[in-house]
Order: C-alpha cells, then sequence, then structure tokens
C-alpha cells in the first residue's frame, strides 16, 4: 500500500495572501479589526454600493436581512 498523498486540487496560496494573515494574526485583530474596515470600504468601492458589511457566515448575513 503507497502512502503518499495526492492532491486532488492543491490548493494555490500566494505568498503576499500568507503574509496578510500573519500580520492579522500577529496584530491581535481577528474580526472587526482595520482589515475588516478596509475590505468593507474597498469592496463598497468595487461594486457600487454606498456601505457593505462582512460576516461570519451566510447565516449571519440573512439574520441580518
Amino acid at each position: 500500500m503507497r502512502n503518499d498523498f495526492l492532491p486532488f486540487a492543491k490548493p494555490s496560496i500566494a505568498e503576499d495572501a500568507i503574509n496578510e494573515v500573519v500580520e492579522s494574526i500577529r496584530s491581535g485583530w481577528l474580526a472587526m479589526g482595520p482589515k475588516t474596515i478596509s475590505f468593507e470600504e474597498n469592496f463598497s468601492k468595487y461594486t457600487g454600493a454606498s456601505w457593505s458589511l462582512s460576516l461570519n457566515s451566510a447565516t449571519a448575513g440573512l439574520h441580518t436581512v
């Protein structure tokens, strides 16, 4: 029996994305911090919405409606 791992769909995660995650963890802000605010502002600009709200799940989104 082989013990080699055959990845079905190996994830492709860029080094800069990994660095962003590490920076967030080290900052102590895992939720509702400056990166969340920046994301919401940039997402609103991208979509043309007057505001946006980031949540932890689609269920949380349904509860806010």
